[in-house]
């Protein structure tokens, strides 16, 4: 069987729609939509769907981006439901974008504490040497 392509505009609508759902936020980012493409893509390979996510830019008539942020344009012709069954199932599944943004938090919060324990031992370094003189 010959593999299926999704287009990463609709990977970025399906995106907009839940954030704003859950969120009330009517834009993503360019990090998070890397990181749900692949993501997605994830999901495809362990569903054993042969679908493969195609990282093509997001057109500007679809889609307006300023300094990373996406927002979908009044004219944006991506609509989820016009995909297979098979495509559809994977970006309207709640769970699915429950784990995606559950695991974003927790990988924030990682980083906030490796951060936080950088500067930290930067601070004390500094209080150190300011001891010193």
């Amino acid at each position: 069987m010959a593999n299926k392509f999704v287009s990463t505009g609709y990977i970025a609508m399906a995106l907009l729609k839940t954030k704003y759902e859950i969120f009330n936020e009517n834009f993503i980012t360019m990090s998070e939509l890397n990181q749900f493409a692949h993501f997605v893509q994830r999901e495809f390979n362990n569903r054993n769907l042969d679908l493969v996510v195609t990282y093509n830019s997001l057109s500007r008539e679809d889609f307006d981006i300023v300094n990373g942020v996406i927002v979908a344009s009044e004219n944006c012709c991506y609509d989820v439901h016009r995909l297979s069954i098979d495509v559809l199932c994977v970006l309207t599944d709640k769970n699915l974008f429950m784990r995606f943004f559950t695991e974003l938090e927790k990988e924030k919060i990682i980083t906030l504490e490796k951060w936080k324990t950088s500067t930290s031992k930067t601070s004390v370094k500094g209080k150190a040497y300011q001891l010193q003189k």
